[in-house]
């Protein structure tokens, strides 16, 4: 194998067009030594460069070696070409990078911050570089805050893939600080993501992010799929959002940080942009994670999430759009013919003074509120029960609400029980409904069943009349065209008159 040492204590070494470094070993001895490349790089075989020195090119870089080029050599490479490449068949370990103006362009997983024990090279964006993953990975080795560096707001790192295939990791560990990625969008608006370490070990995380539509989408489908960005109430929540999701993850558990997302002065949510805050798609709940409390926005197009414990998709939205309690389950139960139960649970409770309770005989007017104490701020999952004693005869309808410490209520949920005590009751399920409502009524008539439907605005929607049997009986509706939100049935048998509601959830 060929040996080329450069031992030169200045000044510089020359290379015209294109340096191929093929099954040799290049080795820059001295750190005073630069190689100048006017042209491309390309390095085969068994190629390796010990860089001691710097190497400064204005062309493309390619690696088809075996190896990582650099080895554990803790040199600069400096790319000043206004417009290259860096790919190859393998990548390529540099241990300080310096990008200079123009756009980079990956062609191949990259990573920089050096391969030795205590990596402490850096990445360094000036002059406007515009450095493009093209779907690839960029690794920073560098524990340290300045890992990254950059001259301004017009250096940045360009993701912007759907499928979160563009991405930073950064191997953080147990380093303190504030780590920052400076993302940009596809406009060259700098969006910079944060990361500040505040205790445990971090080990490696990885953070992308993506515009979306003004309807938010589309919707993170990989490396987590989220199903909706809608409320308890099934109504549509994109008004409400920031145009642009994030993904987040790390390598161990054992951590906490503040978040700190950035969005473009064009993807603000339709209904304003005042106390933006930041949500977590909590995949076991099929749901959206309620804020994490102490949020606040250094900016107009910022957000800092102190106290993350918990990663994976994340999206900003409008403080007052969100319910502040992240729900798992609310039912109510028959027990005994005697009581009505009313059960439920938390997955966190933010700010919460307090659950109520009320209960209606027609599904639309409710009173006699019950008062249930709240959690305040937890991050546990919490059960409650409570048990009426009194519940209405035939069908009973329970309305679950929460109330934060500064006042605002927020609806959780109706959903009616039977109690056989009267000839004509009618049960509807499942509460909420999606393609079809069953109607399960108890008729000692005969006579034919006139089913009404109306929306929350009063408008009939729906209106049919069937042939009632006397005795216990199902009907189904067929409610694929209905859209979500609440609405009120009446069923008129000639003889009695039974009204109630019900909540659509596409």
């Amino acid at each position: 194998m060929l040996l080329i040492v450069f031992t030169f204590l200045v000044q510089k070494v020359n290379a015209q067009a294109l340096l191929t470094v093929q099954d040799v070993s290049v080795k820059l001895t001295n750190a005073a030594t630069t190689m100048y490349v006017f042209g491309d790089i390309n390095n085969t075989g068994i190629a390796s460069i010990d860089n001691s020195g710097t190497i400064q090119m204005s062309g493309n870089w390619y690696n088809n070696t075996n190896n990582n080029v650099f080895g554990t050599s803790a040199g600069i490479v400096v790319m000043s070409g206004f417009n290259v490449v860096l790919g190859g068949s393998k990548s390529t370990t540099f241990n300080t990078l310096i990008l200079v103006g123009g756009t980079k362009t990956l062609q191949q997983a990259e990573s920089v911050g050096g391969a030795y024990a205590t990596p402490a090279g850096s990445l360094a964006l000036n002059v406007g570089v515009k450095v493009d993953l093209n779907s690839n990975i960029l690794t920073i080795t560098n524990s340290g805050t300045t890992g990254i560096t950059t001259s301004g707001t017009t250096d940045m790192i360009i993701a912007e893939d759907t499928d979160f295939s563009s991405r930073v990791n950064w191997n953080i560990g147990s380093v303190l600080g504030t780590h920052i990625i400076p993302f940009g969008t596809s406009t060259f608006v700098q969006i910079p993501f944060s990361y500040t370490h505040s205790g445990g070990n971090s080990g490696e995380i990885s953070v992308s992010t993506y515009p979306t539509n003004a309807l938010n989408l589309p919707l993170p489908t990989t490396p987590i799929s989220v199903s909706h960005i809608r409320n308890l109430l099934g109504v549509n929540n994109n008004a409400n959002m920031v145009d642009r999701f994030w993904f987040l993850s790390r390598s161990t558990p054992t951590s906490s940080a503040t978040l700190g997302f950035t969005y473009g002065p064009t993807e603000l949510a339709a209904n304003g942009n005042t106390n933006i805050r930041a949500q977590r798609w909590n995949v076991p709940n099929d749901g959206w994670q309620s804020f994490l409390p102490g949020q606040t926005n250094p900016t107009a197009t910022s957000v800092n999430t102190p106290g993350a414990i918990n990663y994976g998709i994340w999206a900003l939205t409008l403080e007052t759009a969100p319910l502040p309690v992240d729900m798992i389950d609310f039912t109510v139960k028959n027990i005994d013919n005697v009581k009505a139960q009313c059960e439920w649970t938390s997955a966190t409770e933010v700010n919460n003074k307090s659950w109520i309770i009320e209960k209606s005989k027609d599904g639309i007017h409710f009173g006699n509120p019950v008062e249930i104490a709240g959690q305040g701020t937890v991050h546990t999952t919490s059960d409650y029960i409570y048990a009426d004693e009194n519940p209405y005869p035939g069908i009973s309808y329970y309305q679950l609400s929460q109330e934060d410490f500064d006042g605002v209520k927020h609806f959780c949920g109706i959903k009616s029980v039977r109690f056989d005590k009267v000839p004509f009751s009618t049960e509807l399920y499942p509460i909420p409904a999606s393609d079809m409502l069953y109607i399960k009524t108890s008729d000692n008539s005969t006579e034919n069943l006139e089913i009404s439907i109306f929306n929350n605005l009063g408008s009939l929607v729906y209106k049919n009349t069937i042939n009632a049997n006397e005795g216990e009986s199902v009907y189904s509706i067929d409610t694929k065209a209905f859209e979500a939100g609440i609405y009120f049935m009446q069923l008129n048998n000639g003889f009695n008159l039974e009204k109630m509601s019900f909540i659509i959830n596409k």
